[in-house]
């Protein structure tokens, strides 16, 4: 029996994009463990240098206990003023709280919504949560005004 090269290639594309599809749907089935959580606040509107404070709270969705680790990701420049949050025992369908105090920035760009990351991995190392909150500054102008008697002058 003589196959094509137009067969060919088309069992050769057909086998390309069954990998494919398969490749991509790998990363999003890799969290087995049933965890979630949530930001008391997950909008926040804060004047540059101030202290931040927000809490999440973690929740074990599964029927037996699970230890996690949870990881904060801060963006450049910004400071956490909260303890480390070291390996915890959840037990099951219980949940625990952990407090966060961050400052933002002298330098925050008040036009940027910087993004605070919640990662939380397994005792072996693995990712299976992620959430996160979102913290922008507040718009400041620093106008010096003189105002003479017959002119007003802005000087930014």
């Amino acid at each position: 029996m003589v196959v094509s090269n137009t067969n060919r290639r088309y069992t050769n594309v057909l086998v390309c994009i069954i990998f494919a599809y398969a490749f991509l749907l790998l990363p999003f089935s890799t969290y087995s463990q049933k965890i979630d959580s949530h930001f008391i606040k997950d909008n926040i509107t804060k004047d540059v240098g101030t202290i931040v404070f927000n809490v999440v709270k973690i929740y074990n969705l599964e029927e037996e206990a699970i230890r996690i680790k949870p990881l904060i990701k801060l963006p450049k420049s910004w400071k956490m003023f909260s303890s480390n949050f070291g390996d915890t025992l959840i037990k099951p369908g219980d949940s625990i709280s952990f407090a966060l105090r961050l400052k933002v920035p002298q330098n925050a760009i008040a036009e940027v919504s910087n993004h605070i990351m919640l990662q939380v991995f397994s005792n072996k190392n693995q990712l299976i949560h992620e959430n996160q909150f979102t913290i922008k500054s507040k718009i400041f102008h620093q106008w010096q005004i003189i105002s003479p008697k017959e002119r007003i002058y802005f000087y930014p």
